[in-house]
């Protein structure tokens, strides 16, 4: 038994990292000025931030928009990949070369997730899943806004201790759509399956969690920063402390 235990602790060790990744370079993977400079803002400041458009913990909700397109519920969150340094390659390719590893308790303590991943075919239409499955979980939510929340005019923010069950009508309708907001929606996440792995739009291969605040970290919390090879010199002058955890 203790020798089966002792394999299966082997394979999981194989098989699931302790460190994930913040990559910065998903808008130009290629521009790796530009990224290296973000990579060093994170580095300097401490802390990998929500988007800078999104300040805080918020969730914003966009009804022209919709769950299969990933943009009716627009979170501000930040995002890690749970990947063993050694199968990273795919995720450079379409994040860019340049990113910080952090200690997986370490996000999970401060309530990072992984996110709810939804598989999309192109002839899954009306089969139980996929595109049928978002669109249900939609139009149940639009028609929760549109006959209980909107009606009631429930106000938009309310003080209440978390863990503490709401005491009026009011507060129940108004926790109940921002926790499924920011509890659910904010973490399902669609891919397309048909694509190959390798795919830049294929997230699935990314193992994505999400953090809801800004993560603030001391350099000794670092476990690694990935750097373009052009770039690791200049990397290793600017940040000496993390020199021995350069991975160019």
């Amino acid at each position: 038994m203790a020798e089966t235990f002792a394999a299966g602790s082997r394979i999981m060790a194989a098989y699931l990292s302790d460190t994930f990744f913040h990559f910065v370079g998903r808008r130009d993977p290629l521009d790796h000025a530009a990224n290296y400079d973000k990579l060093a803002a994170i580095l300097n400041s401490r802390c990998v931030r929500v988007p800078p458009d999104m300040p805080g913990s918020s969730i914003r909700r966009d009804l022209a928009q919709t769950l299969l397109s990933g943009e009716l519920i627009k979170p501000s969150m930040t995002c890690f990949a749970e990947i063993r340094e050694e199968h990273l390659p795919i995720h450079i390719s379409k994040y860019g070369y340049f990113g910080v590893g952090l200690p997986s308790h370490f996000l999970i303590d401060r309530g990072a997730r992984p996110v709810i991943y939804v598989p999309l075919r192109g002839d899954d239409w009306r089969r139980p899943g996929g595109i049928t499955a978002l669109q249900d979980i939609e139009q149940i939510y639009r028609g929760f806004l549109e006959h209980v929340v909107e009606p009631r005019r429930v106000p938009t923010s309310m003080r209440r201790t978390m863990g503490t069950r709401p005491l009026t009508e009011d507060e129940a309708v108004h926790l109940m759509t921002t926790t499924f907001e920011r509890q659910f929606l904010a973490y399902l996440k669609p891919f397309n399956s048909e694509l190959p792995h390798d795919h830049r739009d294929n997230y699935y291969a990314e193992r994505e969690w999400r953090c809801d605040i800004s993560v603030n970290f001391a350099l000794s919390d670092v476990r690694a920063v990935i750097v373009h090879p052009d770039f690791a010199g200049r990397c290793a002058a600017d940040f000496s402390e993390l020199s021995d955890r350069l991975r160019p």
